[in-house]
């Protein structure tokens, strides 16, 4: 009866470690999921700042007054240099920025 009650006992341990487990691997997918939805709403966010900042550019350059072109000019500059490894946030300020600008026009 010994040996029984030991297997018995190591199963159980066995059956809760795998719960642990179990439960250690929906947490990790999860969190991934998470971080992959966060991502995916970065993006959103990065492209719609990219397409707002071009958008403002272009009407930059076409503007006939020159300070207002050469405010597109400079975010044209920053742009090449930047808009590969720019943040949402970065480009969000660029487009506040060029917008204040040409709202003083």
């Amino acid at each position: 009866g010994v040996l029984r009650a030991e297997r018995g006992e190591a199963a159980a341990m066995l059956d809760g470690r795998r719960r642990q487990e179990e439960r250690a691997w929906r947490d990790m997918a999860s969190q991934l999921e998470t971080a992959r939805a966060e991502r995916d709403e970065a993006m959103v966010c990065l492209l719609e700042a990219k397409n707002k900042l071009e958008e403002l550019m272009y009407a930059a350059l076409d503007s006939d007054k020159k300070k207002v072109q050469s405010a597109g000019e400079s975010a044209q500059e920053w742009w090449d240099d930047n808009s590969e490894s720019a943040s949402a946030a970065d480009l969000q300020a660029k487009v506040a920025e060029l917008e204040a600008l040409m709202a003083k026009m």
